[in-house]
């Protein structure tokens, strides 16, 4: 399966937002060099934010990422598609790593207006498989509108659009028995 640009272009926004909402401490939407500082501390593990922040002053007085908040997909915002059953402070709470919210942080930029059946679902889950992978998401098959995914050692199905017929579909993540 190749990866085109734009689930590339994504899986890399996704990223930068989830960053942004992490280590965004005053919510202006953009990193500062103490914010990208404590950022790059956290990424590297050793260095002192102080030294990264001394390193950063002396070359840039400019935000280092800009917000992606505007857009559909930041997490302080709301969801491009309905989302049924999940938290959204556990979405925004990268630290909060189920597979659950794995799901929902790809889901979360996902349109479902083109959601007509269940074979329209499970195109739209195809494409979104670059990204489930990226955001540490093992899904092993996709089959209509669920997946199978793989949590350590357990694989399970999973029903994550609501009402594919319907006209209205939604995601959910109703684990099936």
């Amino acid at each position: 399966m190749s990866t085109s640009s734009v689930q590339a272009t994504t899986a890399l926004q996704n990223l930068a937002t989830a960053i942004l909402g992490r280590f965004d401490k005053n919510s202006d939407g953009q990193l500062g060099g103490t914010e990208f500082a404590d950022f790059l501390s956290t990424l590297v593990g050793t260095t002192s934010s102080s030294t990264v922040t001394a390193a950063l002053s002396a070359t840039t007085t400019t935000p280092l990422i800009a917000s992606t908040s505007t857009t559909a997909g930041a997490y302080d915002g709301t969801p491009r598609s309905a989302m049924e059953g999940f938290d959204f402070a556990k979405v925004r709470n990268l630290s909060h790593d189920t597979v659950k919210y794995k799901f929902a942080r790809v889901a979360w930029s996902q349109d479902l207006s083109s959601i007509t059946d269940k074979a329209s679902a499970e195109t739209l889950l195809r494409s979104m498989l670059t990204d489930f992978s990226a955001a540490g998401l093992n899904v092993l098959e996709v089959k209509g509108d669920s997946i199978k995914v793989k949590d350590g050692a357990t694989e399970f199905w999973v029903d994550v659009v609501r009402g594919a017929n319907s006209g209205s579909p939604a995601f959910q993540w109703l684990v099936q028995s």
